[in-house]
């Protein structure tokens, strides 16, 4: 969660209502959990929340005047982090006492007929409150914090970070949740239908939390050819529930993820050009940070694919949807030139025909798109120094000028023939795009001189090339 790609709001939205959903079906067994932190909320990579380590067995009362136990029995971590519930700290009694609750074998210290499940909403809401503040870098309460709030009522600690949180209904969950008084907290349930329709979508309850485990969660487990298979024949519904309730939230990122958990489990080749159709699908509808965070890593590493046909596929993709990105970070502005060319540098001289081709159909597209994300980061606005236009439009036509050249002077006429067919004028601009660009001129010049009787034959591509040479030599 601290790398990109960073968890949106929508996934924060989503693993909140996992773990109501969660405490909401331990509490309905009439089982208590009994130490919730983050560490015992895992979660998969399709976005799935397994709540683990039930800690039934712990103590339920410990001695608010020695951190020993706590330290012992909940801080395994040792991030001096405290979840638990104020009311599970106790003043230590005589031991002659018959008041004491925590001296010797008695069912309060073996815990698991004295867990109230007010005490697991607490200790929920605190890990949901460091959830959405990861950005302060510090956690709800320590030791000696959670006993100031418990016994002086200091609420300025927990007001602190949820003022940091600008949803309303959100801030109005965690404060219900970290209530002092156990009664003012509601049961899991009851968030869950509070919330519906205000914090939490109404397709998390009446799609995504069924539809999922159908494919993720089931016994025997669903190889990822077949849950592609699935994602592919119903990804057009998909799409058209969650985004017809028009929310500010992008909720295909959480399709998105489902899509891209199984990529490195496929092994047909038509699993995998099935789920590039699903991630072109998807990129149609979604934003551009997902499209850039999301989408496009794993397009580049299905254009390594032993398949040639998947290459092929991921090729196509990769320019469609590097062509639907309208809004470029100031973080992205050398995604070409440092990511996106050097990946697929190779597919310019692959053994595969069909694949040069693919690559001489698409890499005019690609130019123009370069040189328009380039434009943009000069406008765009963040943090880092803007970079240099020309020096990065050189660096660009260095990289492209001897793909260029290979494509254009490959053994296979249809290479050629695609390149000159798909963007010559394209390519013609990007290159004279700079001054002192002599490079394309005398790759151009050198295939009148290889291929004259080819150009011949296709007089369109040749009065492209001689236009602009024209336009070149009265410039």
């Amino acid at each position: 969660m601290s790398t990109r790609p960073f968890l949106t709001s929508i996934e924060k939205k989503w693993i909140t209502f996992q773990l109501l959903c969660a405490l909401h079906q331990c509490h309905k067994q009439k089982i208590c959990h009994g130490d919730i932190k983050l560490e015992n909320i895992l979660i998969t990579s399709w976005n799935w929340i397994l709540l683990s380590d039930l800690a039934s067995f712990k103590p339920t009362y410990l001695p608010e005047d020695n951190p020993a136990d706590y330290s012992y029995f909940f801080d395994t971590s040792r991030r001096r982090t405290c979840y638990i519930a104020p009311e599970r700290f106790v003043k230590t009694f005589a031991p002659e006492s018959k008041d004491n609750p925590i001296v010797g074998d008695g069912s309060c210290y073996s815990g698991s007929l004295s867990l109230l499940p007010e005490m697991d909403i607490f200790s929920a809401g605190c890990a949901l409150l460091e959830l959405w503040t990861e950005e302060t870098g510090t956690a709800p309460f320590e030791f000696s914090q959670l006993l100031a709030y418990r016994n002086n009522g200091e609420n300025e600690l927990v007001s602190k970070h949820l003022t940091s949180i600008e949803d309303a209904n959100l801030r109005e969950l965690l404060t219900s949740m970290l209530s002092i008084n156990p009664k003012d907290r509601r049961s899991a349930e009851i968030y869950l239908d509070m919330e519906r329709g205000r914090l939490f979508p109404e397709y998390f309850y009446s799609f995504l939390q069924s539809y999922i485990p159908i494919m993720f969660c089931s016994i025997p487990v669903m190889p990822s050819d077949d849950k592609i298979l699935r994602l592919h024949s119903d990804i057009a519904q998909i799409i058209d529930i969650i985004t017809k309730e028009e929310l500010e939230d992008d909720g295909l990122i959480l399709i998105t993820t489902l899509v891209t958990s199984c990529i490195r489990g496929l092994y047909h080749c038509n699993s995998k050009i099935n789920c590039l159709e699903i991630l072109q699908k998807l990129a149609l509808h979604t934003t551009s940070e997902t499209i850039l965070d999301r989408i496009l890593p794993h397009i580049l590493h299905l254009a390594q694919d032993v398949s040639a046909n998947v290459r092929v596929a991921a090729l196509d993709t990769l320019t469609s949807c590097l062509c639907l990105v309208k809004t470029l970070p100031r973080s992205d502005a050398n995604i070409f030139p440092e990511y996106v060319l050097p990946s697929i540098a190779s597919l310019s001289t692959d053994p595969a025909t069909i694949v040069r081709v693919a690559y001489a159909h698409n890499i005019a597209t690609l130019a123009e798109t370069a040189v328009r994300y380039l434009e943009q980061s000069q406008l765009s606005s963040g943090d880092g120094p803007v970079p240099n236009y020309d020096m990065e439009l050189h660096d660009l036509h260095e990289m492209l000028s001897g793909t260029v050249m290979s494509l254009l002077t490959d053994s296979q006429s249809i290479v050629k023939q695609t390149l000159m067919e798909s963007g010559i004028t394209k390519l013609c601009v990007f290159f004279g795009s700079q001054k002192g660009s002599n490079g394309f001129v005398k790759f151009l010049f050198k295939i009148l001189n290889e291929n004259f009787l080819f150009l011949l034959a296709n007089d369109i591509i040749l009065s492209h090339i001689i236009t602009f040479l024209n336009n070149f030599v009265h410039v």
